[in-house]
């Protein structure tokens, strides 16, 4: 029931909260990518960030997630 209800929410941010390309602000550098490539490494930190069972808000001014690492290094 548990896996089925996940399955269900991630199937619901895929359609409606995120859009098919994601801003990302890391440490003030803006990288555009799309959702299928965060989850691209089923072992990341970005593919559970957006896997949908975590809350995440997007900055209300630009629509990217903010992410606290250096933005040089994170290429």
């Amino acid at each position: 029931q548990e896996k089925s209800a996940i399955e269900e929410i991630t199937k619901t941010l895929n359609e409606v909260h995120f859009a098919s390309s994601i801003r990302l602000n890391v440490g003030g550098k803006i990288y555009e990518t799309t959702l299928d490539t965060l989850r691209k490494d089923p072992d990341s930190m970005l593919c559970a960030m957006f896997s949908g069972r975590f809350e995440l808000k997007a900055n209300e001014q630009d629509g990217a997630y903010f992410i606290d690492r250096d933005g040089k290094l994170f290429r």
